[in-house]
């Protein structure tokens, strides 16, 4: 039997208090090379990969099919931080209005990807006119 196995994932999450991103990143890896398709550990690689901030990488995870409709939080984070922002915004709002537990932070995502520079440049231009500096 192998040594990393979710129940050992867990474990390593519930000592560290999910502190050690590296950590659970490596575990994750090898509990996914016996069960590649585990959905807890696949969430689990993606969230460690967001905190390393590598937001490609975890996007790639949060994109295979085990996780299809799931980790849409996740999901849209890592397309907000990777700057496709339209794209950020569509997968927040469609499910933003669902009352499920990610219901705030897609909201947030939402909020986050409208109002970058990029989709208001008037905001920095009448800041600048206005004399404030951003």
């Amino acid at each position: 039997m192998s040594q990393y196995t979710p129940a050992t994932l867990e474990s390593l999450i519930s000592i560290t208090g999910e502190a050690d991103h590296a950590s659970i990143l490596k575990h994750a890896n090898n509990v996914l090379k016996s069960e590649k398709s585990h959905k807890r550990v696949l969430h689990t690689k993606a969230v460690a990969l967001i905190n390393l901030d590598r937001y490609d990488d975890a996007f790639s995870v949060l994109s295979v099919p085990e996780l299809a409709g799931e980790a849409v939080l996740e999901r849209a984070y890592c397309l907000y931080k990777l700057g496709r922002l339209e794209d950020a915004l569509a997968a927040a709002v469609d499910d933003a209005g669902g009352g499920g537990r990610d219901e705030r932070g897609l909201k947030h995502v939402e909020a986050q990807a409208v109002w970058v520079p990029q989709f208001h440049p008037w905001i920095f231009l009448q800041l600048t006119e206005e004399g404030c500096n951003v």
